[in-house]
């Protein structure tokens, strides 16, 4: 109808003006029309063949020629004919196809302006339906297993070989010329197998800020070509607003993701990023990349949410799978919903199935809610779909050791060491695993192995002390181990985390309480700690509110301990209250089991054995104690049998404490009630944990190897 309307409009002024002019040619004498207007002459030479029934005809023929020539377009676009035709309409490119995208050769006046310009387009070509963009992990694993350099520039010749090994259709090849301010974007898409070219388009940027906008129209020319509909490429935000506006910060932002994946290297990631953000304040993925890189290295809380928040707040600007994984992030680490975020990483899965950081993350809370098998699915796809970045292999390594395969868990290990020889995070899971076995040395070795590849970086020397602290406390050898808190604590105090010191004072305390059953010198302590550092002046979501509380319940301070709780409640905000660390369930069951009120700890400590989080057995042998007290030996051997047998990588952070107790405790308990056997195992284990403890432990030592000769002497006697 657009065309036929101004055919009626014309036929409608025809008839109204021939009409005119025929009444004056009929009243004025002589029959002259030289006094009408231009505009009647031409209507009356027009009426004779002009009618509305013309014109309909007229308007429908219009009508039918839009049609057709639509329709042609559109049939055109569907067979894959003319330069109307899609590739996937053609039978050149399939569903959810595969894709390399080529690192684009750089102008010679800026030559990393290439690796940015590759990242942009790979980010919005990411948004296909229709596509399956290979992320950078794939791409390193491939050149790895091809025995090129992990950082190699990606040239077509090297894409086309990486697109063929994991079974990409085509590689996007492209360059960024500049002429005088001005820059030119080519871009081809070129068939993996035989090098054919399928479709070639270029773009111009007056000037780098036009550059961004330049490389969109690229993607969205290609996604068209490749077959998306129409309606879906032209609904995708423009690529300045979905990552950033500003290609320095884009510049910046890269190179910090590649500094963090290919070297581990969180110092400089962390700069990287920060300089991005400076750049662009808006920049949601460097927010979130930044939150990411300072929960994982040992940051402060505060910096972490901070980011997180700010990333979350800017979400809108994202892909939809970019605000998935920013939401989720928020959700598990700065609100405490974990179904949310659960929930988020399914989202994602949903739009992209093989995507690393859904499958990866979604298995980390799932571990941290027991469902170890349900996170090795998750991890097992991530692996399988051969991009795995080093955490990906580290964290199906640990959840193997947790299903109890250690095996598999040493062999995936082996696997990541291989693949990553430099990085060193694979070394810090190797530690974990080496001290959850109880092979100390080994701990210390890979300690020393991670130090020497991190060439000075604090968030893994901090990480070394941390192991090095816990072995010495479980070998009974307090001391060292309060001077290598002291270390940790002055480490952690310069990269921003004044509750450092405070927590170590605190961790001495207990061995007060725990160990020497010294309860005012650990009172003494705390108050020391407390002027030293006040908690006033820390961050309120970095004040170690539980641990004070806790510290004040196991020395029988209940009254301090509750006020403690309170003033956390009080002062928390609300969602920082909804995590995992700042329950109260755990020290609520140790102020009742001081207080005697068996049922009630058990009842808390049952809860707080069941909080998600990612050590298993953090209270397990607090639970086995309540049981204990209230009589019930059955539930308070398993207690412990449980503490002691599970394969948790993550012992390192309460078997200071409770590993030799609780074979000690066993060995009495399997004492009592005859087990002469198990006693003597539960014994042998306490001696050996405890051969070089400090001299002020020995006499425990010495009273236990008493009883295992009594035990042995028992055991040799034969039966009547």
């Amino acid at each position: 109808m657009a065309l036929g309307l101004p055919v009626i409009l014309f036929t409608a002024m025809v008839q109204r003006h021939s009409r005119l002019a025929l009444a004056a040619a009929r009243t004025t004498p002589g029959g002259t029309t030289t006094q009408h207007s231009t505009m009647a002459r031409i209507a009356v030479k027009a009426q004779p063949h002009v009618s509305w029934r013309r014109t309909a005809w007229g308007g429908a023929v219009a009508v039918g020629g839009f049609i057709v020539l639509v329709g042609g377009y559109m049939a055109m676009r569907l067979l894959g004919i003319g330069p109307a035709g899609t590739l996937s309409a053609a039978g050149v490119f399939g569903s959810r196809e595969g894709i390399v995208v080529a690192d684009f050769a750089s102008p010679a006046s800026d030559t990393t302006l290439g690796l940015v310009v590759t990242e942009a387009l790979r980010t919005d070509l990411a948004q296909s339906p229709n596509l399956a963009v290979l992320d950078p992990n794939r791409i390193r694993a491939a050149l790895q297993r091809m025995q090129a350099a992990p950082d190699a520039r990606l040239n077509l010749a090297l894409a086309r070989d990486v697109a063929t090994r994991e079974g990409a259709k085509a590689v996007v090849d492209g360059s960024i010329l500049g002429i005088g301010g001005s820059y030119v974007v080519n871009a081809t898409l070129v068939e993996a197998s035989s090098g054919n070219v399928l479709v070639q388009f270029r773009e111009t940027a007056d000037d780098a800020k036009g550059l961004l906008p330049a490389i969109g129209r690229v993607s969205k020319a290609l996604r068209a070509k490749v077959g998306e509909s129409l309606k879906s490429v032209r609904a995708t935000p423009p690529l300045e607003a979905v990552t950033t506006g500003s290609l320095p910060a884009l510049r910046k932002y890269q190179e910090g993701v590649e500094a963090i994946a290919v070297g581990g290297d969180a110092v400089r990631a962390d700069s990287l990023l920060r300089q991005a953000i400076a750049l662009d304040t808006g920049f949601a993925m460097a927010w979130r990349k930044l939150g990411i890189i300072i929960g994982n290295s040992g940051g402060a809380y505060g910096d972490q949410v901070n980011a997180l928040t700010h990333a979350f707040a800017h979400r809108d600007r994202l892909t939809l799978v970019e605000r998935a994984l920013t939401s989720a992030a928020y959700y598990n680490t700065v609100a405490g919903q974990t179904d949310e975020a659960i929930s988020a990483y399914r989202d994602v899965l949903e739009l992209d199935s093989t995507n690393f950081t859904a499958l990866n993350n979604i298995s980390l809370l799932l571990s941290a809610k027991r469902d170890f098998a349900g996170a090795a699915r998750y991890l097992r796809l991530a692996v399988a779909g051969r991009s795995p970045a080093f955490n990906a292999i580290t964290n199906l390594s640990d959840v193997e050791f947790r299903l109890g395969d250690r095996a598999k868990a040493r062999a995936l290990l082996d696997s990541a060491a291989a693949q990553f020889p430099n990085n060193p995070s694979v070394d810090g899971s190797r530690a974990m695993q080496a001290f959850a076995r109880g092979e100390f040395d080994s701990t210390a070795i890979y300690v020393q192995r991670g130090n020497a590849k991190a060439k000075g970086d604090p968030s893994v020397e901090a990480a070394g002390l941390t192991f090095l602290g816990s072995i010495a406390e479980t070998q009974g050898r307090l001391r060292t181990a309060g001077e290598l808190g002291e270390r940790w604590a002055g480490i952690q105090a310069a990269r921003g985390r004044p509750e450092a010191p405070l927590i170590i004072a605190l961790l001495q305390a207990l061995d007060d309480v725990w160990f020497r059953d010294d309860r005012p010198a650990a009172m003494a302590r705390v108050q020391r700690a407390l002027a030293l550092h006040p908690i006033d002046i820390i961050p309120v979501v970095q004040r170690p509110y539980r641990l004070l509380a806790e510290v004040y319940a196991r020395a029988g301070e209940s009254l301090k301990a509750k006020q403690t709780l309170a003033e956390m409640a009080a002062r928390l905000p609300a969602m920082a209250a909804r995590l995992p660390d700042n329950n109260p369930a755990p020290i609520l069951g140790l102020i009742a089991l001081n207080e005697g009120k068996s049922a009630e700890a058990v009842t808390q400590l049952t809860i707080a054995d069941r909080i998600p989080s990612t050590c298993d057995i953090c209270w397990t042998a607090d639970l086995a104690r309540a049981y204990d007290r209230a009589g019930n030996r059955d539930s308070a051997v398993a207690g412990y049998r449980r503490y002691v047998d599970t394969p948790d990588p993550l012992r390192f952070i309460g078997d200071g404490l409770f590993l030799a107790s609780s074979a000690k405790r066993l060995g009495e308990l399997y004492e009592a009630a005859g087990d002469t056997a198990r006693a003597i195992t539960a014994y042998a284990r306490f001696t050996a944990l405890w051969k070089t403890a400090d001299p002020e432990l020995q006499p425990q030592v010495a009273e236990v190897k008493r009883r295992l000769e009594g035990l042995a002497r028992r055991e040799a006697v034969p039966a009547r």
